[in-house]
């Protein structure tokens, strides 16, 4: 016969309570503090997205005025060669 005793006496210890409550709220504190980074963080993400595309299309205009520019200059070149 196996006979098993527990111990079923609760305590209440307020110093705990308030040290895990406290606990509770610097890491809600800090959870919070992270948050507003990230949303900082997003923010500016956006806008180095929107300035890259800008750039990107400038890039393709200029490489596309330099395309047709060379290709205007050496129709130029060659009608003077031909007279």
């Amino acid at each position: 016969m196996i006979s098993c005793f527990g111990q079923s006496v609760t305590q209440s210890n307020p110093l705990e309570y308030a040290a895990i409550g406290e606990g509770e709220s610097r890491i809600n504190e800090i959870i919070g503090k992270q948050n507003e980074i990230l949303d900082t963080l997003s923010v500016l993400h956006g806008g180095m997205v929107v300035a890259e595309t800008k750039m990107k299309k400038w890039e393709q205009k200029y490489n596309n005025y330099l395309k047709t520019t060379q290709g205007y200059a050496d129709a130029i070149k060659a009608g003077c060669t031909l007279y």
